[in-house]
């Protein structure tokens, strides 16, 4: 955050070689590995590669900006299954904490919902389609859209947007 416009980047390096295909950058390495990082924010954005030793990729919001946020999802993976990769979308941006769904596309059904709070935690806050109270948030559902698992930390408990409470009584620091 800036006090003016300012031209933020972010940039990573690869092993072998690095492409831009869409959203997703898409980092080579040897053996057939794969590193996907699905750009969630910022968007629209502006992206160039290189090399100065190694291949990189520079990611920057498309223009000047007082301040942003670089959201991605890192995607490790192999070259025969690189288009089976999953779909990553961003389901809200409060300024405060940001809720993004990744569901798999490996015929599992399986969808994660991430929660990643910016700002104090401590203060109930509704994200997406989640209440809680924490840093950063996990919940995995499968094809029958019930819950597989959950990882929440810094919270005392997380419900979901139908009232049901997924977990409480949470030491905010466990």
């Amino acid at each position: 955050e800036a006090n003016a416009a300012h031209q933020y980047e972010w940039v990573s390096h690869f092993e072998v070689g690095v492409t831009v295909e869409g959203d997703w950058i898409r980092g080579s390495a040897a053996n057939g590995q794969v590193l996907g990082i699905q750009v969630v924010a910022p968007q629209p954005f502006a992206a160039d590669t290189g090399n100065d030793g190694l291949p990189y990729v520079r990611i920057q919001p498309a223009s000047e900006v007082a301040d942003d946020r670089f959201i991605h999802v890192l995607y490790p993976t192999e070259q025969a299954t690189w288009n089976s990769r999953p779909t990553v979308t961003m389901l809200t941006d409060t300024g405060q904490a940001a809720a993004i769904r990744v569901q798999l596309n490996d015929g599992s059904g399986r969808e994660d919902d991430i929660l990643i709070t910016y700002s104090q935690s401590g203060t109930r806050r509704t994200v997406g389609p989640y209440t809680y109270d924490g840093q950063v948030a996990v919940v995995g559902r499968g094809a029958d859209d019930q819950l597989e698992r959950l990882f929440v930390y810094g919270a005392t408990f997380l419900q979901d947007q139908d009232g049901n409470l997924l977990v409480t009584n949470l030491g905010p620091d466990q």
